[in-house]
């Protein structure tokens, strides 16, 4: 928990506000918070770690106020044929994943979310960050606006597709017509293709210096990138493992 909550102060994703200091249209609109603890285990079962996210209770937001909120995810028929694109080129294979991918997003201007954190979490936020202190109310709780989307919001999944789609043609790629969440470059006459599904990539070319370009690309833009090379890959509960021999 104090783990999540750090990188939350560190990102600057809120800033603290006094409920009385809101409107009533403002008190009206106000979410709840819930932090969530739970295992993550790899596709093969085996246990990864022990896993805790503040999550914004964007089910009371009011999703009249928003032109579109559908987010697209890459398809497994677009995952299974990548593989087997990968097996019959004898490519190589990486993936990476992009922590905290949602908090890369700065909520636009007059995108305003109201969130109120209980106090059993405001107790340790405060140890982390004292500034929150003169913002907490009589019965512990404290109110933020967010200024970065959180998991939970309703268009925290739009804001993250939009910000890496554009992060990727930045860098010269370009998205297949038929997925969304495909795209593909040529780099020395190698093709490098990657498809994500939120903040999960597969990445695929037969070229390791294209790869390795890539993933030093996103390490510039974004705070926190994994990335996982070799033969084995865990990647939306699957497992694949490439043979060489």
């Amino acid at each position: 928990i104090t783990g999540e909550l750090k990188q939350l102060v560190d990102k600057k994703v809120w800033s603290y506000v006094k409920r009385a200091d809101l409107s009533k249209a403002q008190r009206r609109s106000l979410i709840r918070s819930h932090m969530f603890m739970k295992d993550k285990y790899k596709s093969t079962g085996a246990f990864e770690k022990w896993k805790a996210r503040l999550v914004a209770g964007g089910d009371t937001q009011d999703k009249s106020i928003y032109d579109d909120l559908s987010s697209p995810t890459v398809s497994l028929d677009s995952v299974f044929t990548i593989i087997a694109i990968a097996a019959s080129e004898r490519r190589h294979i990486c993936t990476i994943d992009i922590t905290g991918a949602y908090l890369e997003c700065e909520l636009p201007p007059g995108d305003d979310v109201y969130m109120v954190i209980d106090p059993l979490v405001c107790k340790i936020l405060r140890k982390l960050d004292p500034s929150a202190k003169q913002f907490v109310a009589d019965n512990g709780e404290v109110v933020v606006k967010l200024t970065r989307a959180l998991y939970g919001c309703v268009q925290s999944a739009l804001l993250w597709f939009k910000k890496l789609k554009s992060t990727l043609e930045e860098a010269g790629f370009e998205a297949n017509p038929y997925d969304q969440c495909v795209f593909n470059k040529m780099v020395n006459g190698k093709q490098v293709t990657v498809a994500f599904h939120v903040d999960d990539l597969l990445v695929t070319s037969q070229s390791m210096e294209a790869i390795d370009y890539l993933i030093q690309f996103l390490e510039s833009k974004f705070t926190a990138v994994t990335a996982e090379k070799g033969d084995k890959h865990s990647y939306l509960a699957m497992t694949i493992e490439t043979n060489r021999r």
